[in-house]
């Protein structure tokens, strides 16, 4: 009986492990931005999907090359948020300003 328990925990186990998909997660930007399209394009990236993280990389100093010079403080708290729709609602903000 113990084996046949074991077996059959075994089973349930080996079921649970199975290579199910997951849905594919949209491809990040490149890393380094170098142009203002870059800048941009990585700020609609952020907004749409709250990238984190490296997704931060090089904002700074983009924002500092443009011509808002708002843009820099606000590159500074997306550099901040602590949540994904804290970094969509900052970079909403900042498209709104870049789209004008």
């Amino acid at each position: 009986m113990p084996r046949a328990l074991f077996l059959a925990l075994c089973l349930f186990a080996l079921a649970g492990c199975g290579s199910g998909s997951s849905p594919a997660s949209p491809e990040s930007p490149k890393p380094e931005v170098t142009s203002a399209e870059d800048f941009k394009k990585r700020i609609e990236f952020i907004a749409q999907n709250g990238g984190m993280g490296s997704a931060f990389a090089g904002l700074e100093d983009m924002a500092k090359q443009h011509k808002d010079t708002s843009l820099v403080a606000d590159a500074k708290q997306l550099s901040n948020a602590k949540t994904p729709d804290q970094a969509k609602a900052i970079a909403k903000k900042m498209l709104d300003k870049l789209n004008k």
